[in-house]
């Protein structure tokens, strides 16, 4: 759990920070004062290994610092879910502002930020994301906080990876959202530059249900690739770039000829997610 427990602990530091800055002012008073943290969570849906995991943090963050603090300055958390979804992401970010949330943890994904980073701007309500990726988002002078290196970097580490473990051609797959096409156009520009070659790929919807479709044509541009790679003495690689429902890829792609015969590499959207321990995924991962 290394990566999401390094997410997580963002959002530990973040609420210790903040506060001890503000304690200090809060001391001469004999009631305490509150300071509200929001939260911008999946705690269900595509996200949700990465939420659960960021709102236990948030919450032992909460309990240490009111422990030791909590008579000049009490924290109060309040998580709201978003499913990972826009829509939901924006109606929770009202809700909490209009609770008094002076700063808020997340969203997770690159869509949600970007669908609230103007609301949020509006209302003083500093982001600070711990999981969007896209460079798209780098905008100066904002109200957006991000403790994740962007597409570009995360892109070219990727590409290194593959391209060091002997890749010559790469086949990539992606959910069509702003942080992961940011992240397979990324790995796009970086192979390429760096001599290898890259197809044009599987682009897929977030509302996906039944992959079988585009794992169909991802088996038939790997065929492509194959004889690409076998004329230039290299190796195929998929670089996958989604979230939790990689768990359902990989189940459904065991059925699909040859998609097991390549190594396949991921983002991290998907790096440590509950979904591939399931024994479908976990089958397949293994083959």
């Amino acid at each position: 759990m290394r990566s999401q427990v390094l997410k997580g602990s963002v959002a530990l530091l973040l609420v210790v920070g903040v506060l001890s800055a503000g304690a200090a002012s809060a001391t001469a008073q004999t009631q305490p004062r509150e300071l509200r943290i929001g939260a911008l969570l999946s705690l269900t849906g595509d996200g949700a290994t990465l939420g659960n995991t960021s709102k236990a943090a948030l919450e032992i963050a909460t309990q240490r610092w009111n422990a030791a603090h909590g008579k000049q300055l009490k924290v109060v958390l309040d998580v709201e879910n978003t499913n990972l979804e826009a829509e939901p992401a924006q109606a929770a970010l009202t809700r909490l502002a209009d609770r008094g949330a002076r700063i808020v943890i997340g969203p997770q994904s690159s869509s949600e930020v970007a669908a609230i980073s103007a609301e949020a701007d509006a209302r003083g309500v500093p982001l600070v994301s711990h999981g969007s990726t896209a460079s798209s988002l780098g905008q100066p002078d904002d109200n957006v906080f991000r403790f994740v290196p962007t597409d570009r970097v995360e892109g070219r580490a990727g590409t290194d990876l593959m391209l060091r473990n002997g890749a010559s051609v790469i086949v990539p797959m992606w959910r069509n959202d702003r942080g992961n096409t940011g992240l397979a156009d990324s790995v796009r520009a970086a192979a390429t530059a760096s001599g290898a070659a890259v197809l044009p790929g599987v682009q897929y919807e977030p509302d996906t249900t039944d992959f079988g479709p585009a794992l169909a044509e991802l088996s038939s541009q790997l065929q492509e690739a194959e004889s690409v790679a076998n004329t230039g003495g290299g190796k195929v690689a998929v670089y996958l770039a989604g979230f939790e429902e990689v768990g359902e890829i990989f189940n459904e792609a065991r059925t699909v000829t040859g998609l097991d015969s390549v190594p396949w590499y991921g983002g991290d959207g998907s790096a440590q997610s509950k979904k591939l321990l399931a024994s479908g995924p976990a089958t397949f991962a293994t083959t």
